[in-house]
Formats: C-alpha cells, structure tokens, sequence
C-alpha cells in the first residue's frame, strides 16, 4: 500500500524550492504539490512550466 505525499511548496515561481518539488512529483507517483504565490503572472509561468512537464494533474496552484 502506498502512502500519498502532500507537498506545499511556497512560491510557485521557478525557483530552487519549486524544481525541488518538481523533483519529488516525478520521482514519487504518490506525490501531489499544492504550490502557492502571491504573483498571478508566476502562477501563470508556473502553469505553464506544469502542463509542458505533463504534471498538471499533480501540482495544484493557488494565489494567497
């Protein structure tokens, strides 16, 4: 049985914090990320970034 990983990660940007979340989503099927800013236009390339690495199903974004 496998156990599910809930990632938050602070800054949705493409920063170091947000690759080292990347990371874990694609080494760990289990993982799911919710990745928050404060910035709609980092959200937007963060968006992106997501979808072109085909996670967009396991990284949720939010604006806070």
């Amino acid at each position: 049985m496998q156990t599910l990983a809930r990632v938050i990660c602070l800054g949705a940007s493409a920063g170091s914090s947000f690759e080292r979340a990347w990371s874990l989503c694609r080494q760990h099927e289990e993982c799911c990320i919710l990745a928050v800013d404060l910035s709609v236009p980092m959200l937007e390339l963060a968006r992106y970034n997501i979808e072109i690495a085909g996670l967009i199903q396991r990284i949720q974004l939010a604006q806070v």
